[in-house]
């Protein structure tokens, strides 16, 4: 019966997820919003940028809440937020409302939820802590692969911002409706024998920000973040602009990200198991470096866009996996709302940093720059590596 109730956990976290990963979509929305109003690309670039800052930050103040209050009532709140931003962005008619309804509202909505499934499928399954990470923000990443072809077809009926009252509809009983059907455990990880890797008890926010290993982890995660959510959020406008393919075929790459992002996510989940969380991280931000480089320096016009797009969106969709199972691992699974929601809003940064970085120096020099970040990023896996070794050694 708990196993049951473990799986139907699983499944809510996905539907719930496939909805959050909406937000990652929004490279579709920018020719559609400067065409129908004449707002200056950056600005409603820049919304982008404000959703998921509110979504990262909110997240710290999402996951205290679920630790304390529990999931389902969280999830709910969230759900309701990110739904009423979505549906209030069908009347805009200038920028600043989009900027309130979608970027503050939506994003503070998306935070509160997409903590929630995170932290609580590690604590149904806590054996397969990678597995299941993976799996539930697989469909993060497959969002956009789902919702593609129906925000197309209202963006192309009803315009923008019209679209949005109907995909707001949708969004909004979905996510509300799963949102019931999470709950923690009776009994979680920190009551069972299970330790953390470093074999202390679980630890709380203000203890973890006294230690080094935080900011090295937090470090990579904005590093990667910076890197990834530049591509991600102008990816369109990259395909046109740097590798010159036409507008239609440059909207595919939201397809191609939603794809290789969930595909990273559920090979990462099981691999990070086998290999161990930070050999994985060795090997994603290596992948996430390649991928960097060749846009700086290689030949991207064509389909070797999407072939790199794709190579990045792997490493991209591990990155996301195995951090909150490497929080869970060093700092127990109590807190773990909180203490991931802390990291997951540094993460967010990267998307302030990159595309407001890319819109002043131009894409070239952004590549550059996101791969020097990764190659940082890989120094950082590789020290926290050692750092697991030397207290294999020592004790």
């Amino acid at each position: 019966m708990k196993q049951n109730r473990g799986f139907s956990v699983l499944i809510a976290s996905l539907v719930i997820q496939l909805v959050m990963g909406t937000i990652f979509m929004w490279s579709l929305f920018n020719s559609p919003f400067i065409d129908t109003f004449g707002w200056k690309k950056s600005s409603v670039v820049f919304t982008f940028s404000i959703m998921i800052l509110c979504f990262t930050f909110s997240a710290i103040f999402g996951g205290r809440l679920q630790d304390k209050y529990g999931p389902r009532k969280i999830a709910t709140i969230g759900s309701i937020l990110f739904g009423a931003g979505v549906l209030l962005s069908s009347t805009v008619t200038e920028v600043w409302q989009l900027y309130l309804y979608y970027g503050i509202i939506g994003g503070i909505g998306a935070g509160f939820v997409y903590v929630c499934p995170v932290a609580t499928c590690v604590k149904w399954f806590p054996d397969k802590k990678g597995f299941v990470t993976g799996l539930a923000v697989s469909a993060f990443g497959l969002s956009g692969l789902v919702f593609k072809p129906i925000a197309m077809y209202f963006i192309e009926n009803n315009g923008v911002p019209g679209s949005f009252l109907y995909l707001g509809i949708i969004y909004v009983v979905m996510a509300i409706v799963a949102a019931q059907f999470l709950k923690n455990p009776e009994v979680i990880e920190s009551k069972t024998q299970v330790k953390s890797l470093n074999n202390t008890r679980d630890v709380e926010p203000l203890e973890m920000l006294k230690g080094v290993k935080f900011y090295v982890l937090a470090m990579m995660y904005l590093f990667g973040g910076t890197a990834c959510l530049t591509v991600i959020g102008l990816a369109k406008d990259i395909g046109v602009e740097y590798a010159k393919i036409t507008p239609e075929s440059a909207a595919n790459a939201v397809a191609v990200i939603s794809l290789f992002n969930a595909g990273g996510r559920l090979l990462w989940g099981v691999l990070s198991d086998k290999l161990g969380r930070e050999k994985s991280a060795i090997v994603i931000y290596i992948m996430m470096t390649a991928s960097m480089a060749y846009s700086a320096f290689g030949n991207l016009e064509g389909t070797i866009y999407f072939v790199v797009l794709g190579f990045m969106a792997i490493s991209y969709g591990g990155m996301l996996t195995i951090f909150p199972t490497i929080m869970s691992d060093y700092y127990g699974t109590k807190n773990l709302g909180v203490n991931y929601g802390i990291i997951f809003a540094i993460y967010g940064l990267g998307a302030v940093i990159g595309p407001m970085t890319a819109t002043a120096i131009g894409l070239k020099a952004t590549f550059v720059a996101s791969t020097i970040l990764c190659i940082c990023a890989v120094l950082g896996a590789i020290f926290i590596l050692f750092e697991k070794n030397k207290l294999k050694i020592t004790t």
